[in-house]
């Protein structure tokens, strides 16, 4: 499944969910794993805006997310060691991933 076809359909699991838009924030596309930041426009709810970061090896088609609600700088830096996975295994956002 393309690229496009992918985060056209989580997307749309993510605005049922939670009425958001996410606006891309960080790319890192300098190896074969390419890895695109997300953060979400959350004001109107007055909460803390939730993230994801989209984590893509070329070489496999293989696309992969982590979620998060606060840290997404701390998250960003250190997005190569986090533990991604399927967006269907995360119902929700993480309130918090410690990641010190």
């Amino acid at each position: 499944m393309a690229y496009i076809e992918v985060f056209n359909e989580f997307n749309k699991i993510v605005e049922k969910r939670r009425q958001l838009k996410f606006f891309i924030a960080n790319i890192d596309t300098s190896n074969d794993t390419k890895y695109y930041g997300f953060v979400g426009n959350d004001t109107q709810y007055g909460r803390i805006a939730p993230w994801y970061i989209l984590k893509e090896i070329t070489s496999t088609g293989v696309f992969r997310y982590f979620f998060g609600n606060v840290d997404y700088d701390d998250a960003w830096a250190i997005r190569t060691n986090l533990p991604y996975g399927h967006a269907y295994i995360f119902p929700g956002f993480h309130e918090r991933y410690d990641i010190r």
